[in-house]
């Protein structure tokens, strides 16, 4: 990416039908047709960061975030959100050298922040395989990870088509009782 914009970008989807399993490579500006739907790369793309919170008693849980990009180089991405099955809010910002921007980040670090209400449980950096201890169970920064989004759209005239069919037996029909009828 030496000016910024992506050459080339494709996903790889694998399709498991009722039938049989198809192996679909959608691209920039190169959609994959799939029953009458089209499958489109897009150029967004970001960080995701997945926690793991291991309660005292019980199994773990964990949890995917898809992070807000930044504008800034060297934020990463943010969010803030509950975190699922626990009664703790969580604010994440992933800092690292994003300055050439691709799936592999140098230096990551997460600025976490874990409430319950108005009490703050933790607050402070993560670095990869660290963890934070909430109310005597721990929550775990299992990985980060990079995405990128798809579009999913109707083939473009397959609604026109249909249209047109309908209009066509509709007439059909018109015409057939008014012939009946003459």
């Amino acid at each position: 990416w030496p000016d910024g914009s992506l050459k080339r970008l494709t996903a790889r989807l694998l399709v498991d039908g009722p039938e049989q399993k198809t192996i679909l490579t959608p691209g920039l500006g190169r959609p994959a047709r799939y029953q009458g739907i089209d499958i489109l790369q897009t150029s967004h793309f970001g960080y995701a960061v997945t926690l793991v919170y291991r309660p005292r008693r019980g199994p773990g849980i964990p949890v995917t975030y898809l992070l807000e990009p930044s504008s800034s180089p060297l934020v990463a991405g943010r969010r803030s959100d509950d975190f699922p099955l626990t009664p703790y809010h969580i604010s994440l910002r992933l800092t690292a050298d994003t300055i050439n921007p691709g799936p592999r980040l140098e230096s990551p670090r997460l600025d976490l922040t874990v409430t319950r209400g108005a009490d703050t449980l933790f607050a402070g950096p993560l670095r990869p395989g660290d963890h934070a201890v909430i109310d005597g169970g721990r929550l775990y920064w299992y990985r980060v990870s990079y995405w990128n989004g798809l579009t999913f759209r109707r083939a473009p005239f397959s609604g026109l088509v249909a249209a047109c069919l309908l209009t066509t037996a509709v007439g059909a029909a018109l015409t057939y009782r008014f012939r009946l009828e003459g």
